[in-house]
């Protein structure tokens, strides 16, 4: 099933707001335990200026708990994570895990909550260990959950990782563009 998005998740206040295709790109960063590691990155970074509203993309309910892939360490589905900071991971009704990080503060939704598309959520930060002294930026990933986990998807307790990571550069770009974004021949995007 392919992913849709039914809305940006950054409300542009007049500052700039940027981002390109990220995912697959090369990073080396500190995990959770502060060894510096090579990875593809499997996510959007959108950047903006420190407190620009973050908002659902979808229609769906927020995690209770779910395992990392990285480290298989059970995470909270809205709280805090070392490593990814203030975040908010979402399961959408097409089977797909909306993750959100790297929010300046508490999320403004709890562990269950029904969520619409375009619902306040959070604000841009760089809060944990991958976006310390980093610009500040959402954190944008999105997983297949993958088949034969009706029990899990029911309880909103994962208790293993979610499936492959999904690109959603294309949604956002075509989500931006409504928008009046500005596309570079690079990929590059800026909404103003």
């Amino acid at each position: 099933m392919p992913l849709i998005l039914g809305r940006f998740p950054l409300i542009p206040g007049g500052a700039r707001i940027h981002f390109y295709d990220s995912f697959g790109v090369p990073r080396t960063s500190f995990n959770e335990a502060h060894v510096l590691t090579e990875h593809a990155h499997e996510a959007i970074d959108v950047q903006a200026d420190r407190g620009t509203p973050v908002l659902s993309t979808i229609n769906g309910t927020v995690v209770r708990r779910w395992v990392s892939k990285k480290n298989r360490r059970t995470l909270t589905g809205c709280g805090w994570s070392d490593a990814g900071g203030n975040i908010v991971a979402i399961l959408d009704d097409r089977g797909y895990v909306h993750y959100f990080a790297h929010l300046n503060m508490t999320p403004l939704v709890q562990e269950g909550d029904k969520v619409s598309s375009g619902r306040l959520i959070g604000y841009v930060g760089n809060t944990g260990s991958i976006a310390q002294g980093s610009h500040t930026h959402l954190h944008y990933q999105v997983w297949v959950v993958g088949s034969g986990r009706d029990a899990e998807v029911t309880s909103g307790l994962f208790v293993r990782p979610f499936g492959r990571s999904v690109n959603p550069y294309p949604e956002l770009v075509r989500l931006a563009r409504g928008m009046g974004a500005q596309v570079s021949r690079n990929g590059g995007v800026d909404i103003r």
